[in-house]
């Protein structure tokens, strides 16, 4: 866990604010659901 905590504290500032708001507070599940709309969108 203290490695997935360095990693949000490294995101960039230019990160979605809606993405580091699911990271910063552990909501993974969130976070993954809102990358896999991402993709989704991405590719369609």
């Amino acid at each position: 866990m203290a490695h997935l905590d360095a990693l949000v504290v490294a995101l960039p500032a230019d990160c979605d604010p809606q993405l580091r708001h699911f990271l910063e507070r552990q909501s993974y599940a969130k976070a993954l659901d809102w990358l896999q709309v991402r993709v989704e969108s991405d590719a369609g």
